[in-house]
């Protein structure tokens, strides 16, 4: 919505009507836009590797199963006369020895939400930049209709 909104006060001040310097604004607010996306995505990258770090037990699986689980298997075999296991299936447990979390996971996270948030942000930019620019040509008000393709999203 920023983007919008920069743009479409360039728009009323007349700035996008010369070739140059439209080409200027949107280059740079897409430049913008993607250092904010790369930005983000690192903080928030950054944020999830360090709660996964110490938040005891993510990702661990109880060996013995609860009290509840174990009642409700012998309450089922009881009644249907089956012996069957009713538990969850557990995904495989991690070798004994592996780290949880390590820089090479931080990496892959880091560089893949980045990645992602840059692609978005210059595929919506660009999106946003020529419904403002196709606006501007038509003679139409490129907030009202930036209000609008933004509901619809």
């Amino acid at each position: 919505m920023n983007l919008s909104a920069r743009l479409g006060t360039a728009s009323n001040m007349g700035d996008l009507d010369t070739p140059s310097v439209r080409n200027n604004i949107i280059l740079g607010n897409l430049a913008l836009l993607q250092v904010q996306a790369a930005v983000v995505s690192f903080i928030a990258a950054s944020v999830s590797f360090f709660l996964s770090t110490i938040v005891p037990g993510a990702g661990e699986n109880p060996s013995e199963p609860l009290l509840a689980e174990t009642r409700d298997l012998f309450r089922h075999s009881r009644s249907t006369g089956h012996r069957h296991s009713l538990r969850r299936p557990r995904p495989t447990p991690a070798p004994v020895g592996a780290s949880k979390s390590g820089f090479n996971e931080f990496v892959v996270v880091a560089s893949t939400s980045m990645s992602a948030a840059c692609l978005s942000a210059i595929v919506l930019g660009s999106f946003v930049c020529f419904l403002v620019v196709l606006c501007r040509k038509f003679g139409l008000d490129p907030g009202a209709v930036q209000v609008f393709s933004a509901s619809k999203r």
